[in-house]
């Protein structure tokens, strides 16, 4: 039996995480939870594994439409850590201004973590629809690892397909190592984009044979 919860036009700031892996933000930490979340802010968190939000379970999803995760920091994934998890954003949300001290200063996706990405837009570096501004060791956008399946499909146009014409910004990442806009580790990790690359400090990193499309 899923567990459904909304969250609705909230503000969700200032926590900090309860132990390794809890967020300061929202955790989701077994199965057959479902979670949407539409018009919030999810800022100014702090934990270990996972700033802003931290999900587990491969049989949990979470869903964010028109919001944004923004200035949360951790060790892994700052904005937000899915572990097996499925992981979909929509509309004009965004990952934004997150630091990790080690890997995925936006996302960190590890153990076949299904995430997609549908929000897209055709505007420029200050544009922070996408995964943009967010800072780590390595992968400061997206640290995908242990067969993580990555869609930055670009805005919605159908239940399944996004836009090449409103691309996913990958913007302005920082790597202090590499990976700036992405780091991609292992044979089973995929990745598949309509994406834009840009002023990423690092750009792609890929540290063994990856299944993707071209980005």
């Amino acid at each position: 039996m899923k567990h459904t919860n909304n969250l609705y036009n909230l503000n969700i700031l200032n926590g900090t995480g309860n132990g390794a892996n809890s967020a300061g933000g929202i955790n989701v930490m077994d199965n057959n939870i479902e979670v949407y979340i539409e018009n919030t802010f999810i800022s100014n968190n702090e934990g270990i594994n996972g700033g802003g939000v931290y999900i587990e379970g491969s049989t949990s999803m979470i869903t964010l439409n028109d919001s944004y995760i923004l200035v949360n920091d951790s060790v892994k994934g700052a904005g937000l850590y899915c572990d097996a998890a499925d992981v979909f954003i929509y509309g004009d949300s965004g990952i934004v201004v997150n630091e990790a001290t080690q890997g995925g200063g936006g996302v960190y996706l590890t153990n076949a973590c299904q995430f997609n990405i549908f929000s897209g837009t055709s505007g420029g570096t200050l544009d922070f629809r996408g995964i943009a501004g967010n800072t780590a060791q390595q992968g400061g956008g997206i640290y995908a690892n242990l067969g993580a399946q990555v869609g930055l499909w670009g805005y919605q146009i159908t239940n399944e397909i996004g836009s090449s014409d409103q691309p996913v910004n990958i913007t302005s990442n920082k790597a202090r190592i590499n990976g700036g806009g992405l780091y991609i580790h292992g044979a089973e990790t995929e990745v598949n984009a309509y994406a834009t690359i840009i002023n990423n400090l690092s750009l792609i990193h890929i540290s063994e044979p990856t299944r993707r499309t071209p980005i």
